[in-house]
């Protein structure tokens, strides 16, 4: 080994090859069958990016470490080092301190994953590898943008090969920039940029995510006037500003923006959020339990808009979602480590030595914006496959500072220190990796049988998934429900109550459970979580009809009246409610 590579201690041959790999595979980690029809839902496995990843990194990083003498970390990448282990210490404080038990620490390790992997790339990395990420993340995205596309022509969801329009709508447009730039880097080819620039917003789109587009017109409008400043000609720069203003201000601009608070679903989620961060402010709910949160936050009229859902899994604003997990300790975490990125992006975009690296180091950092830009009213940072994305760029970017930066710590690296990885690696692998793998693996398995009429199959299914994922609340539902059809009743009462510990304020497990121990005989528990049901889920005729059921043998007529007249003003017509208002009828005639 070369005293420079012994210095820099993980530049091997096999790293680049590693790392394309990751750039390749990445978009596609969360749902890489998913461009087969529904029919193979056995077989559209959603393999995680946590998993993979940190498989991939551990790995490269573990023979590094065996074959390196010392590691060495630049000031740069000892700055990042400090802004990432600040944002798992507020993870992990919040984890403790918010009592909560849900997939908390399972979130710090998704976490520590992209941290292993920024880190990673951080290291291993250097000008020629980043060159060849850069061109294969365009290729990828080519490739991305084909699918939509054909996907449109075939008319099925313009889901790409990220399974979900909006993601894969997100991937393109922070990959644009970064396809532009290498196509600018390496020749100047200005009709090859013109041609890439087509076909991803088509594919962009076709996705009608707007998200997508406004983060692009931001980002896009935000480097033009950064540009222009930069070279004092701040006439023109204020200019545009005036001009921007004004575009805000048109009456079609103002309508539009109503029309999106009146009637779009997320001004409500936002509000839930806020009203959650105000419930814990300072070490927030707990990483990872948003789902679990919101529901008792929600705005009643949350249902009145379109797409409201019964589940809402994210805050659709990635810095709410931070607050009401981690409150103030982790949104001052995640901003310093958004700091430091943006001062090596701004070191790496003035690089001297290398013209095409500093083309593609601004190339990336738009598309890193994009990323950021995109999640004010998504979410991608802490959800697969655009996860893995952030991280790699943030560790691409530390990369690209290495050459201007002198100043290196060096840390010698002893047979035992070499041996300790290795056994962490392999922990990590068996269950960080394997387990989880083979749990979501289950769950899948399981949910194919429950469709398909084979509860037995589904229950063993649930049951294994449960004993190596206790947090899982879904698999502890799907249980129950198999459990119920498969007349296993105190097995099914087990598992809607472990769900139900999991997450109190789920509506369905709140309405299965109750009518469980309904028709159990427990009719004032029963009547309890049917009441909670109806609060958390306004809209469900059943469940006011059940409810209605279990206050009339609670002799609470009443009541009954109430819940059965609102069953019946939602859905009159559904078998359950006129078997209630037979009920009635018999009752009356005594």
């Amino acid at each position: 080994m070369s005293q420079d590579a012994d210095s820099r201690g993980l530049r091997l041959g096999f790293i680049p090859v590693v790392f394309i790999a990751l750039a390749v595979v990445l978009p596609l980690l969360s749902y890489p069958l998913a461009i087969l029809p529904r029919e193979c839902a056995s077989h559209r496995f959603d393999f995680h990016f946590p998993w993979t990843a940190l498989a991939a990194a551990a790995l490269l990083l573990g023979v590094a470490l065996q074959r390196s003498e010392r590691l060495g970390f630049s000031g740069d990448v000892q700055w990042l080092a400090g802004a990432l282990l600040a944002v798992l210490a507020s993870q992990t404080l919040s984890a403790l301190l918010s009592g909560r038990e849900a997939g908390q620490f399972e979130f710090v390790f998704r976490s520590g994953c992209g941290a292993f992997l920024c880190l990673a790339a951080a290291q291993c990395l250097d000008a020629r590898r980043l060159k060849q990420i850069a061109i294969v993340w365009t290729l990828v995205a080519t490739v991305g943008a084909a699918v939509m596309l054909l996907q449109t022509v075939w008319r099925v969801e313009p889901v790409g090969l990220a399974g979900n329009r909006n993601f894969a709508a997100c991937f393109l447009a922070m990959s644009l920039p970064i396809g532009i730039a290498c196509t600018v880097a390496f020749g100047r080819q200005w009709m090859l940029a013109a041609a890439y620039t087509m076909v991803l917003l088509a594919a962009v789109a076709v996705s009608d995510s707007r998200g997508a587009v406004m983060a692009l017109v931001v980002v896009a409008f935000g480097g033009l006037l950064a540009r222009l400043i930069g070279k004092k000609r701040w006439l023109m720069a204020g200019a545009m500003a005036v001009v921007a203003a004004g575009v805000v201000l048109l009456p079609s601009a103002q309508t539009a923006a109503k029309r999106f608070w009146s009637d779009d679903v997320r001004p409500m989620i936002w509000l839930g959020s806020a009203r959650a961060i105000a419930d814990a402010p300072i070490i927030g709910h707990g990483p990872g339990t948003f789902i679990q949160v919101y529901p008792a936050h929600r705005p009643p009229e949350y249902f009145d808009r379109p797409k409201s859902a019964l589940v809402t899994d994210h805050a659709h604003n990635e810095f709410l979602e931070i607050a009401v997990e981690t409150g103030a300790f982790g949104v001052a975490a995640f901003l310093a480590l958004l700091a430091v990125a943006a001062c090596m992006a701004r070191k790496a975009a003035r690089n001297e030595r290398d013209g095409q690296l500093r083309v593609l180091a601004v190339g990336v950092t738009m598309g890193w914006a994009v990323l950021l830009a995109q999640n004010l009213v998504d979410i991608n940072l802490f959800m697969p496959p655009n996860e893995s994305l952030f991280w790699l760029m943030i560790g691409w970017l530390a990369a690209a500072t290495k050459n201007d930066d002198a100043a290196e710590k060096t840390i010698p690296l002893h047979p035992v220190a070499r041996l300790a990885a290795a056994l962490v690696a392999a922990l990590v692998l068996a269950f960080g990796v394997a387990k989880p793998a083979y749990a979501n693996w289950l769950f899948r398995q399981g949910s194919v049988a429950l469709a398909a009429g084979d509860e037995r199959q589904a229950f063993h299914c649930f049951q294994r998934v449960v004993e190596m994922d206790p947090a899982r609340v879904e698999a502890w539902r799907r249980a129950g429900l198999a459990a119920f059809k498969l007349n296993k009743l105190d097995a099914a009462v087990m598992a809607f109550r472990s769900g139900h510990r999991l997450m109190p304020d789920y509506a369905d497990l709140n309405g299965e459970l109750g009518s469980l121990l309904a028709m159990k005989g427990d009719y004032v528990e029963a009547a309890r979580l049917l009441a909670r049901s109806t609060e958390l889920y306004p809209r469900d005729a059943k469940n006011f009809a059940k409810l209605a059921l279990v206050r009339l043998s609670l002799k609470e007529p009443e009541a009954a009246r109430r819940a059965f007249e609102e069953a019946k003003r939602l859905d009159a017509n559904s078998e359950l409610v006129r078997f209630v208002e037979k009920n009635f009828s018999k009752q009356q005639e005594r």
